[in-house]
């Protein structure tokens, strides 16, 4: 009986929690513009076997689509800002 109190128990906290994690992010949640010398953008290396063609291309691919894109649009990206957050 006490296992199946707790599990209603904490099913309805999680949800509660959820709820008003939801409702806060929504109030505090903003777009901004996110520039090239952005701290969170880093060079990353990806090693690939080269028996994996079919990885090479499809990583190929994505680096033409990223580079038609950045001259279509520029190198401007957004992202979301969560402002209020407790110790931020």
């Amino acid at each position: 009986m006490n296992q199946a109190v707790l599990s209603i128990l904490r099913k309805y906290l999680e949800k509660y929690y959820r709820v008003c994690q939801e409702r806060w992010e929504s109030r505090h949640m903003v777009y901004g513009l996110l520039r090239e010398n952005h701290p969170n953008f880093q060079d990353y290396t990806v090693k690939i076997p080269r028996s994996d063609r079919q990885l090479i291309a499809a990583v190929k691919q994505l680096i033409e689509e990223r580079q038609r894109i950045y001259v279509k649009y520029g190198t401007i990206r957004q992202h979301f800002v969560c402002n209020g957050l407790p110790g931020a």
